[in-house]
Order: C-alpha cells, then structure tokens, then sequence
C-alpha cells in the first residue's frame, strides 16, 4: 500500500543514486519505471499513487516489483466448498 509511510523514506533518500532505491519510483516519464536517481518526481509518483495498492497499480507491476499472480477463481471455489465441507462433518460429529 502506497501510503505516508513511504514519505520519510522518499526524505531521507532524496538525492542518493543508484539502482534498487526503495524511494526510486519513477524518472521524469512518470510511467513507474525507476530511474536510478531519488529526486521530485518520486515525490510525485508517490502523490499521485497515494493509497493505492502495489499489485493493483500497472506502473508496480511494469517494473517487476509486484508480479504476484492471483488465485484463480475455480481455486477459491474449491476452497470455498473445502471449508464448507468440513464445516459441516465437524457439525455432524457432535
């Protein structure tokens, strides 16, 4: 979650260079693609993704930092009727 814990890292890193920079979001594109250099436009790649999830947000995902697959939807239906199932024959034990 992009939120205003990610400020003070943005503060204290501003400045610094190098690849891999937590507080590196984005060069001058805004397009979430790092540029190896902390600087104002990290600060405006944060405002402008303020609350947003990381793997809700294309810009994370272009760059690699949040390719987290979702389950699928026949997964969480298997697992639904699991937990009901077994919900059901704890009930019937007693």
């Amino acid at each position: 979650m992009i939120n205003a814990a990610d400020y003070p890292v943005w503060r204290n890193s501003l400045g610094q260079t190098g690849m891999g920079l937590p507080a590196d979001g984005t060069g001058d594109d805004l397009l979430g693609t790092p540029d190896g250099i902390v600087d104002q436009f990290d600060y405006e790649f944060w405002k402008l993704h303020y609350g947003e999830s990381i793997f809700g947000s294309g810009a994370f995902l272009a760059n690699g930092t949040g390719n987290v697959p979702e389950p699928s939807s026949f997964a969480m239906l298997i697992l639904a009727i699991l937990v009901c199932a077994g919900r059901r024959g704890a009930r019937a034990e007693k």
